[in-house]
């Protein structure tokens, strides 16, 4: 720290001091982390521009910059403030916290001004932290949730990897650099080993069905969508359906494109620090990016334009996200409103462009930049096709897709934890039938549909045989589906008892039913009873010889074993869930 201090020009900026002591008693052990936050800030002092300019004499620009950067790095830091980024025991922090607030919390009135208080000064929660708790839960509802040791880790996990990747942003560790595009070394370190330590877990585990199955949860997993291969499957499957019935519509497609402002971007295309940031994380730059996007819907719908599409969220080199649209709508829509006399086209534009720059629309280049939009003529899905390769498993990328000097495989990591680091939804499909009921109807049995009604045995041979999103949709009614449509969930409420909130309403999926009030017929999807084994497996073991090691299911073996009868037929039977009786006629479709 002597080596800092006897330069005279530091002495000019008490907030660099205070981030100087703050970065060296929090983050000691992180030794190159550390050197590089103290460094950027020296050339910022020193009026050094980006990298690569001569260092020159402190001016009052200078001054002011490097005492914006301090106060960004003493923010970041002390925003987490019980966080001691090199020696914080999560388990022990959150044991301890948790056993504070048994003691403490109940004693206090249920006002909201004691009970931040008592959070604050009793258990010495941050402001910051408490304040988002309270948005998002009630009294009743934080309380188990503070009283809860695992819940607590949680949090703790949570707060400190981001804040030591923000840091790290900070530090000039993302982007064109040293480190690497989208995030740091250090958060595709931590993302690697977390999903190490889901894989071990997933392997060691049993799945053990009520009808004799026993399988690895790892094997389960890779047939699900939590596999990024499957996942990006179904979201290339469910775009080139909505082309496919967007040009029977006679709909035309127009591909958007929204970037941050520039104070949510930390550096520039060339290298350094950007002199207008302000200290957002990737994570509020996607809260902009949706807000943005809910302002301009709800605008077109003033206007009576109906648009369907999905959004790719994906990461510019230094980490701050930006938005590509693909977005349907009907060229011969009569627009209403203040917006009444323009084509549907020029007032999309209008509502997209005005939207997008409501922050900082006087920033240069905002006008060419900020929002892109160009009017697709031949694919749509071809377009969006390497945005969601990124996000998922990479599948055909080129080295011409990669940011930088990094290869496709170096690429896709990257994005992945980068997703994962911030919270960052990679994937939205807006103005389209819900995609449950393109699941479940995918989960449905032939021995189900086998005697249903044609539009039923259509709309299961699209799904399910021909893996056809485009007929599906248009047998749904289209790519915009309103509330009244042909085919629908069949669902019942569920009350449970929830481990935080107490009862809780849920909606449990039985399968999908004919919406037509004389022909309410549900066609349910199978069900069974599953159990969960974990550390069934131990090293070297095969799945064969561990599951000899605990009891068999208990229909194995039953001498008196009956099938249990589905939903559905306790309906024709007049059994627990009367409906509407189907006289066996089809509807006239």
């Amino acid at each position: 720290m002597s080596r800092l201090t006897s330069q005279a020009s530091i002495t000019h900026s008490r907030d660099f001091v205070a981030m100087r002591d703050c970065v060296w008693s929090k983050l000691v052990g992180s030794k190159s982390l550390q050197d590089a936050l103290i460094e950027r800030a020296t050339q910022i002092l020193r009026g050094v521009d980006g990298t690569t300019a001569p260092a020159v004499l402190p001016t009052g620009q200078a001054l002011e910059q490097s005492d914006k950067y301090a106060s960004m790095v003493y923010d970041c830091i002390n925003q987490a403030a019980p966080l001691n980024l090199a020696k914080l025991n999560i388990a022990e922090t959150a044991n301890d916290w948790a056993g504070r607030a048994a003691l403490v919390l109940p004693r206090l009135h249920w006002s909201r001004v004691e009970y931040t208080a008592g959070l604050i000064d009793a258990l010495g929660m941050p402001p910051v932290w408490v304040e988002r708790w309270l948005s998002q839960h009630t009294i009743e509802q934080l309380t188990p949730r503070m009283m809860c040791k695992r819940w607590l880790s949680r949090w703790l996990r949570t707060q400190k990897k981001r804040c030591v990747e923000h840091l790290h942003i900070l530090a000039g560790f993302t982007g064109r650099g040293r480190n690497g595009v989208y995030c740091s070394k250090n958060a595709v370190k931590v993302r690697r080993e977390q999903k190490a330590k889901n894989e071990a877990a997933l392997k060691s585990a049993v799945l053990s069905g009520d009808s004799g199955q026993q399988m690895t949860l790892y094997d389960v997993s890779l047939a699900g969508l939590g596999h990024k291969p499957n996942r990006r499957a179904e979201v290339m499957t469910r775009i080139g359906g909505l082309e496919a019935v967007a040009s029977k519509q006679g709909r035309a497609c127009m591909m958007v494109t929204i970037t941050c402002p520039s104070r949510m971007h930390p550096n520039p295309s060339y290298g350094g620090l950007n002199a207008a940031y302000d200290g957002t994380t990737p994570k509020q730059a996607s809260e902009y990016l949706n807000q943005v996007w809910a302002r301009s819907r709800t605008a077109l719908k003033r206007a009576g334009l109906v648009v369907y599409g999905m959004r790719a969220s994906e990461p510019h080199k230094d980490g701050c996200p930006h938005w590509h649209i693909a977005l349907w709508y009907d060229e011969q829509a009569i627009v209403t409103g203040k917006l009444a006399g323009m084509t549907a086209a020029a007032a999309i534009e209008h509502v997209l462009r005005v939207q997008g720059l409501r922050d900082s629309p006087n920033e240069a280049g905002a006008d060419t930049r900020r929002v892109h939009i160009s009017h697709v003529q031949r694919s749509a899905a071809g377009y969006v096709a390497k945005y969601v390769a990124k996000l998922t498993d990479g599948h055909s990328m080129t080295g011409d897709d990669c940011e930088g000097t990094d290869s496709v495989a170096s690429t896709v990591e990257r994005a992945d934890a980068w997703a994962s680091h911030w919270a960052v939804r990679a994937f939205q499909f807006y103005g389209t039938p819900s995609v449950s009921l393109w699941r479940t109807v995918r989960k449905i049995k032939v021995e189900a549909v086998e005697h249903a009604a044609p539009v039923m045995r259509e709309l299961w041979t699209a799904a399910v045989k021909d893996s056809d999103y485009g007929r599906f949709t248009e047998l749904l009614g289209g790519g915009i589906v309103g509330k009244e449509q042909l085919i629908v969930l069949d669902t019942e409420r569920v009350i449970k008892q929830t481990k935080y909130d107490g009862e809780k309403e849920f909606k449990k999926t039985l399968g999908v039913c004919l919406a037509v009030s004389q022909y309410k017929h549900s066609y349910e999807i199978p069900r069974n009873t599953w159990d969960i084994v974990w550390s069934a497996i131990k090293a070297g073991q095969t799945l064969k010889e561990a599951v000899g090691s605990y009891p068999c299911p208990r229909t194995n073996n039953c001498t008196k074993f009956e099938p249990r009868r589905t939903a559905m037929q306790q309906v024709l039977e007049g059994g627990l869930r009367p409906r509407e009786q189907w006289n066996g006629e089809y509807p006239p479709w």
